[in-house]
């Protein structure tokens, strides 16, 4: 019972909160990398449409609201230039991103990245851009998304065990534990 006792007491000398303190020290400075990277491209990506208007053909038609080409009709020139493919992802035309955007999977299942005119549907096949690497930097780390939501995974877990040694580590005992919600301003 001493050791609980000095645990609700007088935890500040006990052994465990020592080992707690580097613990929680150690998975500080290895989790800071990673929230400093999942924020900065998280600030990015607020800008996502915008950045990727800047990334489209310059020879696209202008988005008209009123002239846009039917789904149907991009997915029909999607099919007559790479039959035996299939369309993973497809996003219509805004005032923000002007185009048709396509992830697609040729006959041979490899990734394209694709841009339709909103105007003709004609699709025009466009490198993977700075935009896209910024948003699987941010969700999957670069890593694909089978793997990349387990790293992430493990950094949540890390920031949870971060806060539960952080609350441990604060405890000043029972008897000063009103203390700790206290504000000295001569420090």
């Amino acid at each position: 019972m001493p050791f609980l006792r000095n645990l609700i007491h007088q935890p500040r000398k006990l052994f465990i909160r020592r080992a707690l303190f580097q613990v929680h020290l150690w998975a500080g400075v290895l989790i800071s990398v990673y929230i400093v990277v999942i924020a900065l491209t998280g600030a990015l990506l607020v800008f996502e449409d915008e950045l990727t208007a800047t990334t489209l053909p310059p020879h696209l038609a202008a988005y008209n609201e009123v002239r846009v080409a039917s789904i149907s009709a991009v997915v029909q020139a999607f099919r007559d230039a790479y039959p035996g493919g299939e369309i993973t992802f497809l996003t219509t035309p805004s005032p923000a991103v002007p185009a048709y955007r396509l992830r697609a999977m040729d006959a041979d299942k490899r990734a394209i990245n694709l841009v339709a005119d909103p105007a003709t549907a004609a699709i025009y096949p466009q490198p993977r851009t700075w935009v896209e690497w910024v948003h699987d930097l941010h969700l999957y780390l670069l890593l694909g998304s089978a793997h990349g939501v387990q790293v992430n995974g493990i950094g949540a877990a890390i920031l949870l065990l971060l806060s539960f040694t952080g609350v441990l580590l604060w405890w000043p005992g029972l008897k000063n534990w009103s203390r700790g919600f206290r504000i000295d301003l001569r420090h």
